[in-house]
């Protein structure tokens, strides 16, 4: 990845399932979460990182999602 570029990042909780995307590609995907809430962790490893323009948004429930 070159330096000095920013890049963007999108997590998306829903029910169970968690993905994250990379510069609009999927990086991951979980489908097995079992918190309903909880804590959100910015982690950079190895290096100095820089964020910008952090957003959080509640969603709003589907048919069933965020309820157990």
């Amino acid at each position: 990845m070159p330096l000095n570029k920013w890049v963007k990042f999108r997590m998306e909780a829903r029910g169970r399932k968690i993905t994250l995307d990379v510069d609009g590609e999927r990086a991951w995907e979980f489908k097995e979460l079992d918190a309903d809430r909880g804590y959100i962790g910015i982690q950079a490893e190895g290096k100095a990182f820089d964020f910008r323009n952090i957003r959080i948004q509640e969603l709003p429930h589907s048919d069933g999602a965020g309820q157990r």
